[in-house]
């Protein structure tokens, strides 16, 4: 049996959020008319799914054709993929 906490004394790390800024109106149409020109039909879908739905990248990228439902025009977001950082 322990007799005292081995986790006394230690200090968490803080967390800080940063707040997300939403695109205006204008600049969500100036980046749909750069991708028409330039980007791949997959990541035209991917970008336009961000925009309109305001998933998350990990979101999207965890979507499924189980997800979507076409009849009532609904995305059902269950699940999110953790996105991996590489420097």
């Amino acid at each position: 049996m322990i007799d005292s906490n081995p986790c006394t004394g230690v200090k968490l790390p803080s967390l800080t959020y940063k707040k997300g800024s939403a695109y205006s109106e204008d600049e969500a149409a100036e980046m749909l008319q750069l991708l028409e020109k330039d980007a791949s039909y997959e990541n035209q879908l991917i970008v336009k799914l961000a925009i309109v739905t305001g998933c998350r990248e990990g979101e999207i990228a965890a979507l499924e054709a189980k997800h979507l439902d076409g009849k009532s025009n609904l995305i059902r977001v269950e699940q999110s993929l953790p996105l991996i950082k590489t420097n």
